[in-house]
């Protein structure tokens, strides 16, 4: 983790800042913890100078509370202001995404054919702000993020227009409008104006303005020369020029009204050509059935709740995050928090206000569905005492105001822990996320010391025991038995939640248990739909049901966007697919910053290898090896030496093979043998290559689609061994395909 040693390792007595993800002009961010609704998010420190006074404290507070109108997929979800002794910090949604600059840094310019998508997807983001009466201010190539599924999305949201960014020198000084350098008030045309200088340098490398350096482009602009936008790019395709011609000029009226405007504009100009979208790694041919209507579910989306009354806020956070929490728990939901569902499906936003009642609380609820329905709203009135359960109660009047069958189990929160567990249990958390279960383990064991009887710390440790113990070893008899009775305790005792189901559908996976696995899967996804679905799509990625694992895989990334499974099954989707460029940008992305570029990613560049890739992947092994997994450490360097021919492959081959033969029944060890099975084809062994497939059918073997497409499985697919194991994956993929759709 990079962190500052001027910063606390928690701030607020709230967010646990875990690893520095940024810096600029006015702060530094960080990937944080928020320890009060157990979930992620990006927290800005401010720099000092910037935040000394309480005017631009003030200030600040009123951009903050301006921006958390906005709720849109491309723009970054803003929630609240706060501070910490001297230090004043803000916290938006945290996004596993690059910026526009950095890959302009890493690789350069985007590819043409994607500008047109980055462009509507700005100008979505922006005709969402406007709408809300709310100005970015510092549009920049530094504050466009580029994630896969969500595409471009804007973060920053007026904070450096709310610190004076928009008159201060630095890389954005190059993108503002011209009356903002005169201390005018920004308006949408001022957002326009930035976007359409980034787009034009996007498009041909070069600046609107001319001169040899940023100080003299900047001249030509404040002295109001009309760019030449034809004479400067020629070849500029697409009717380019007149687009963003209008948004370039001096007079802020002249420009285009707003987002909204630009963005008809665009959607003129390319509808038909499919630059719809930019849609980095959207998967599956299949069309996704809008749910919401009568065909599928419903899909809800919680605004967080408002309130003019500062000293609500706190309470605000928690009580959406309650509202989500029980509505997740209705089979016929599927509930974000972000503001937005998969393209095409109707969003029933549920929002709220909290007002102060006597020594509770007044909340006022409005249902505004995505079809176009009428609204409908409801008051309740709460005592303090009570709040714990309020969670459930809107949940239950929302339900009956929706006509939706069903009432959410009781999910409220947990008793507050002591703060030396909650300490231990963020770090469990944080190391599951990383896949470090030894580590994890560990703080359960001592969170639970603290507090036995918590329900989190319990669920939480019966999933990282059934992780540690099978995953990546076997279980000895009495061990997994063990394991067995802890899990089916917790299903018992707590029924209501995912978690159990989960860690049962893992210990059972792991145990040669497929098909059984997956009706455990389904069941923690009939609870919790983020938990279970990704069981179930990796098991019908696996028998070659890759329609049907895209689509869960939209949904998983519609609630959670930074899972480490959900990267791994998306590398996993398009390596199948053979989409290669999209393999190395989630291996060399998500997968590379949530460090966890394991065995069975770096498996499929048997397939097609980069070298460069697996270069920088050597160096970072030998830079920093992780002594608490010497397993997979030691798979993984065994297969990055085989694909750079390090060491002798046939070696290496019978190495691992040997290690793999002693009886061990993990899934780790599954995995391991059909890469040996593909790496014995590679080097001719043809006997050994018999022998490993054998063992892996031995395994309960369910990869269907890695038996029948596998390229390196050539030189088997006449052979007696391969037929007989293609006669039992079969079998095998028919019997888990019954589990999930009966």
């Amino acid at each position: 983790m990079l962190m500052l040693a001027a910063e606390p390792a928690l701030l607020g007595d709230r967010y646990q800042l875990t690893e520095r993800i940024g810096e600029g002009g006015t702060g530094v961010v960080y990937r944080s913890f928020d320890s009060e609704l157990e979930e992620w998010v990006a927290v800005k420190v401010f720099h000092g100078a910037l935040t000394a006074s309480e005017a631009a404290c003030a200030e600040l507070r009123r951009a903050v509370r301006l921006a958390r109108r906005v709720t849109h997929r491309n723009v970054i979800r803003v929630f609240e202001f706060g501070r910490d002794g001297a230090r004043q910090f803000v916290t938006m949604e945290y996004l596993i995404a690059e910026s526009l600059q950095a890959r302009h840094d890493r690789v350069g310019r985007l590819p043409a054919e994607q500008v047109p998508g980055l462009a509507i997807e700005l100008c979505k983001g922006l005709a969402a702000a406007h709408a809300a009466s709310v100005v970015h201010g510092d549009i920049k190539p530094g504050n466009v993020l580029l994630a896969p599924v969500r595409g471009a999305v804007l973060t920053n949201l007026g904070v450096g227009l709310a610190l004076g960014g928009a008159r201060a020198a630095g890389p954005g000084a190059l993108y503002r409008a011209p009356e903002l350098f005169h201390g005018a008030t920004a308006t949408p045309g001022a957002d326009l104006h930035a976007l359409a200088v980034l787009l034009f340098e996007e498009l041909t490398g070069l600046h609107p303005w001319p001169g040899d350096d940023d100080a003299a482009r900047i001249a030509s602009k404040l002295a109001g020369v009309v760019p030449d936008l034809r004479g400067l790019a020629p070849g500029l395709a697409g009717g380019w020029s007149e687009l963003l011609g209008p948004c370039l000029r001096h007079d802020p009226a002249a420009r285009p009204r707003d987002g909204e405007a630009l963005l008809v504009e665009l959607v003129t100009l390319y509808r038909g050509t499919g630059h719809v979208a930019m849609e980095l790694t959207r998967h599956g041919e299949e069309a996704i059935v809008p749910l919401g209507s009568r065909l599928g579910a419903c899909w809800i989306g919680v605004v967080r709740f408002e309130s003019d009354d500062e000293g609500l806020d706190r309470d605000s956070a928690w009580i959406s995050a309650d509202l989500v929490h029980a509505l997740r728990h209705v089979r016929s939901l599927r509930v974000v928090s972000a503001g937005s569902g998969p393209d095409g499906a109707p969003l029933t936003e549920i929002r709220g206000a909290l007002h102060r009642d006597g020594d509770g609380l007044r909340i006022v609820v409005r249902i505004v569905p995505g079809d176009g329905a009428p609204e409908a709203s409801f008051t309740v009135k709460h005592p303090r005492g009570l709040l714990p359960s309020l969670g459930i109660e809107l949940a239950a009047r929302i339900l009956k105001a929706l006509g939706v069958a069903g009432r959410p189990v009781d999910a409220t929160r947990p008793d507050l822990l002591h703060a030396d567990a909650v300490g231990h249990y963020i770090q469990a958390r944080i190391a599951m996320m990383g896949l470090r279960t030894a580590e994890a383990l560990g703080h359960y064991e001592a969170a639970l010391a603290l507090a036995p009887r918590h329900r989190a710390l319990r669920l939480g440790y019966a999933i990282a025991r059934a992780r540690h113990a099978m995953v990546f070893r076997s279980a000895t008899a009495a061990e997994f038995a063990e394991l067995r009775a802890l899990i089916e305790a917790s299903v018992a005792e707590y029924s209501d939640a995912g978690e159990g189901y989960l860690a049962m559908a893992t210990l059972l996976f792991a145990n040669d248990e497929p098909v059984e696995a997956t009706r455990w899967a389904w069941s923690a996804a009939a609870r919790a739909p983020l938990l279970g679905v990704l069981g179930v799509a990796a098991h019908l990625t696996a028998i070659g049901r890759l329609p049907e694992a895209a689509r869960r895989l939209d949904l998983a990334a519609a609630l959670e966007h930074s899972g480490a499974q959900l990267w791994q099954l998306r590398a996993d989707l398009v390596a199948f697919e053979g989409r290669w460029d999209e393999f190395y940008a989630i291996f060399n992305g998500p997968l590379t910053r949530l460090r966890v570029r394991g065995v069975y990613a770096v498996q499929w560049m048997l397939w097609r290898p980069d070298l460069a890739t697996l270069e920088r992947l050597a160096d970072d092994l030998a830079a920093a090896p992780d002594p608490q997994r010497p397993e997979p450490l030691r798979d993984l360097q065994g297969l990055v030496d085989f694909l750079l021919a390090r060491r002798d492959r046939g070696e290496i081959v019978r190495e691992l093979a040997a290690i793999h033969g002693q009886g061990v029944r993990s899934y780790h060890s599954r995995r391991m043998t059909m890469a040996l099975c593909e790496m014995a084809c590679m080097i001719g062994d043809l006997p050994l290559a018999r022998a490993l497939l054998a063992r892996a059918d031995e395994h309960n073997l369910i990869e269907w689609h890695w038996l029948t497409v596998s390229p390196n499985l050539a030189p088997l697919r006449d052979d007696p061994c391969y037929l007989a194991a293609l006669v039992h994956v079969r079998e095998r993929a028919d019997a888990i395909a019954s589990a999930i759709w009966g």
